[in-house]
């Protein structure tokens, strides 16, 4: 079905005027919201939600610019609830606003997932609606929390490449050779039969098993990528 963009507009605009209507035969404006908290920049938590309701949940976008995303998905012909049918989640047209605050310490994401302004729900679809879109929400949130997980995976990979004075484009010869250079300097046996400090030798000491678990760290990310 090709979605009339000047309709769509319409119900992007006034969905929040909506919210919350009600009547005793039919609830319009339906919405559900709620707030995620990513220790992320905007960017990376703004792409990472795009990709997520654009890749995995089948929207399409609206607007993506400015400082909220909208996205829609489903059956926009569908303007009353219950069918003759049973319609699923994924076929119900529900808008999606996600407006992003740059935080102290990442972003806050606000969600909105709401109906199309123009379905009809009698009382017991309403509630079909609200489950979902609360479980959908749920879903988003875990992906903005496993994608910060990721990131911070490759943050800490990046690191480890850096305490080598390397790159995370370095090759494995640049990566063991950086290792022994670092090993002659710091191994404990190098400070045997001199007259060393013993507190400098602890945190020579200290500093080879960190670089060792770096190194291995590297190794793993190496293989893993290799095989993957």
């Amino acid at each position: 079905m090709k979605l009339d963009v000047p309709r769509m507009f319409k119900f992007a605009s006034t969905m929040f005027d909506l919210f919350g209507q009600t009547t005793d035969q039919s609830q319009l404006g339906l919405a559900w919201q709620g707030q995620v908290q990513t220790d992320q920049p905007t960017f990376n938590t703004r792409i990472g939600l795009r990709d997520y309701f654009v890749r995995d949940r089948g929207c399409e976008a609206y607007r993506m610019d400015g400082p909220s995303d909208v996205l829609f998905r489903g059956n926009f012909t569908i303007t009353q609830l219950p069918l003759e049918r049973s319609v699923s989640w994924e076929e119900l047209p529900i808008i999606v606003t996600a407006t992003y605050t740059t935080a102290p310490a990442g972003t806050t994401t606000h969600l909105r997932i709401a109906a199309s302004p123009d379905l009809l729900f009698d009382r017991t679809c309403a509630e079909f609606f609200q489950e979902n879109a609360q479980r959908e929400f749920t879903w988003a949130a875990d992906r903005l929390k496993t994608g910060t997980a990721e990131q911070r995976k490759d943050q800490e990979i990046r690191a480890d490449y850096e305490a080598f004075g390397l790159t995370i484009e370095a090759a494995w010869p640049d990566v063991k050779k950086a290792y022994r250079a670092a090993s002659m300097q710091y191994h404990p046996d190098r400070f045997a039969g001199d007259e060393v400090p013993e507190h400098l030798v602890a945190l020579a000491a200290e500093r080879f098993s960190e670089l060792t678990a770096r190194y291995q760290r590297i190794k793993e990310h190496l293989t893993a990528s290799a095989s993957g």
